[in-house]
């Protein structure tokens, strides 16, 4: 704030432009206490220019950066997903590993151990193997127990020579 008794540059004339500078005898503007601020209003004004600038060079480079960023994490992201289904995959097949051996293991006979490996129950190969081996068990009561039918204890069809078949036939052809 000035003082209420001191005319400022602005207010001398009764005007609100300042006066222009008065030359010298060499014809250039005399430097005044008014151009002081014009000049280093103008080397603010190019320091500001240079600041923004620069900051627009950093924005760009800043873009640039971030569009690479977002395409490296595009490509994280594809190789994350990669990796997830190679996991399920080598998981599956580790798995699918452990039953046929614990099949081979348990004593599931050889012919027969590509139909129940994979029916094997179980987390881990402990599991596994003692399901193998109810399953071999199991499979070997199956294999043993063949059960067939004996045609002179009555099971089974008569023969066709039998006397049994004839003397049907004659009472079926006396009896109509």
């Amino acid at each position: 704030m000035s003082d209420a008794g001191t005319p400022n540059a602005e207010t001398q004339n009764g005007t609100d432009a300042p006066e222009a500078p008065a030359a010298t005898e060499t014809g250039t503007p005399e430097q005044s206490a008014e151009t002081v601020p014009l000049d280093k209003h103008k080397a603010e004004l190019s320091k500001k220019n240079s600041e923004a600038q620069n900051l627009r060079k950093r924005l760009t480079d800043a873009t640039s950066t971030a569009e690479a960023l977002t395409a490296r994490v595009a490509e994280l992201e594809q190789a994350n997903t990669a990796f997830v289904e190679l996991k399920e995959s080598a998981d599956t097949t580790a798995r699918a590993f452990a039953q046929f051996q614990a099949a081979v293991t348990g004593g599931i006979p050889a012919n027969k151990v590509n139909e129940y490996y994979d029916l094997l129950r179980g987390e881990t190969p402990e599991e596994l193997l003692a399901h193998a081996q109810k399953v071999a068990t199991d499979i070997g009561r199956t294999d043993v127990q063949i059960l067939t039918s004996d045609p002179t204890q009555g099971a089974g069809p008569p023969a066709l020579n039998s006397s049994t078949l004839t003397d049907a036939l004659s009472r079926a052809v006396n009896a109509g």
